[in-house]
């Protein structure tokens, strides 16, 4: 057994972590490690646990000093391990657990699409996050039967306005994309993903075929769009956006509604929602954005919470001080 960790993956363990992941179930597009945004942190770490040169399991680490406070230094984890099995992911994580253990001062790890318990004698506690969940087994007319009133209404109504839905295919498309996607996060007040970064998670699902780019148009102008990412045997609505101007047309719910036709089409099991917030304040938009959701499904999956691991109490003080102080 192997067991060792990189900062910069060459071209050949690159590959061989592609086709693991490609044939994982339990897995997040982060744990990909050509997703764009696993760049967007020079501190990255990959985990790699081997046995007779195959790939048992792997994962991603970010790592971070706070500025003011170099000799605290973080660690988090975000959605566990990819593994073959239990076993080989507690061994994962244990080996993990003993090299952040000699120098840094906190191990975090989000579980999320991963909920089993990695760490021994730690206490797994619900969070506000979660998902809805539609299963794709079912025949599509009994999904629609679940869909809200309103969601059918909106259906009904927005095949009848003159919108296209097509795939995106084009470098010009996913410009355009971008543009309003971001004409829109300015108008909500989100900042959540800057323009190239827009760019790049659209380019990547449309070069790589891993999931689902559409746009809407509404007499030939750009009005929203929606991009799905295939992870296993799930296909998650990962970004979407409507033109402020346009906010009263459905498009929204056509676009969604078709990624879930061709996300059954292709054969795919679940289609995850993208995640909800349990308790939002109803002058949050991610309030209206889970309630935007619940249209869809009303398959309601809690997710653990963080798990932290303090290796330096001390110094887990000093970080808890310098936030509040910050």
């Amino acid at each position: 057994m192997k067991f060792y960790n990189i900062t910069k993956i060459d071209t050949d363990l690159k590959l061989k972590l592609e086709s693991f992941y490609s044939n994982s179930e339990n897995v997040s597009i982060h744990q990909h490690p050509s997703f764009p945004l696993n760049n967007k942190k020079i501190n990255k770490r990959c985990f790699v646990l081997e046995d007779d040169n195959e790939i048992k399991a792997y994962c991603f680490s970010s790592e971070s000093k706070l500025s003011k406070l170099p000799f605290i230094q973080l660690s988090k984890i975000n959605f566990g391990p990819i593994s073959i099995s239990n076993e080989f992911s507690k061994l994962l994580m244990d080996n993990i657990t003993q090299y952040y253990k000699k120098s840094f001062t906190e191990l975090i790890i989000d579980p999320l699409i991963n909920d089993q318990l990695l760490i021994k004698e730690v206490e797994i506690k619900k969070s506000n996050k979660g998902t809805l969940l539609i299963d794709l087994k079912k025949e599509l007319s009994e999904i629609e039967n679940d869909f809200s009133t309103i969601l059918k209404k909106n259906l009904k109504r927005g095949y009848k306005l003159p919108m296209l839905i097509e795939p995106i295919t084009s470098k010009t498309e996913i410009e355009d994309f971008s543009e309003v996607y971001m004409k829109m996060s300015a108008s909500r007040g989100l900042n959540h993903y800057s323009k190239d970064e827009i760019m790049q998670i659209v380019e990547f699902v449309v070069k790589t075929d891993s999931g689902i780019a559409l746009s809407c148009h509404y007499e030939d102008k750009l009005i929203g769009g929606v991009v799905c990412i295939r992870q296993g045997n799930r296909m998650e609505y990962y970004l979407g956006f409507t033109d402020p101007e346009y906010r009263k047309l459905p498009q929204s719910h056509l676009t969604l509604f078709e990624s879930i036709k061709t996300s059954k089409n292709k054969g795919i099991e679940i289609f995850d929602m993208g995640g909800i917030i349990f308790d939002a304040n109803e002058n949050d938009q991610l309030f209206h954005v889970s309630n935007f959701k619940r249209h869809f499904s009303k398959n309601e999956i809690r997710f653990n919470s963080e798990t932290t691991i303090k290796f330096n109490s001390f110094k887990s003080l000093l970080k808890k001080v310098y936030y509040k102080l910050a």
